[in-house]
């Protein structure tokens, strides 16, 4: 059986396999449905806005931080 995001089962997959709480796992991505499927599942998100311009869909669901390039990630995860 095939399975792929947004399905909690691969989130849950990937916990298992590496041993990990998903309040403690990051998805980084420039997709907010990407971001938007993490954050439902428990897990933290950064969303990469690669333009000024890009506006992140609105279901309700914010980004655990933005950033515009992966150089400012190591920053964001400090906090």
């Amino acid at each position: 059986m095939e399975i792929f995001k947004p399905s909690p089962l691969v989130y849950e997959y990937f916990n298992r396999g590496t041993n990990s709480r998903k309040s403690d796992t990051w998805l980084i991505s420039s997709n907010p449905f990407d971001v938007i499927s993490a954050i439902s599942c428990g897990m933290r998100s950064a969303w990469v806005q690669r333009s000024q311009d890009s506006i992140f869909d609105q279901w309700e669901i914010e980004p655990t931080t933005i950033i515009s390039k992966l150089t400012e990630l190591s920053l964001k995860l400090e906090k």
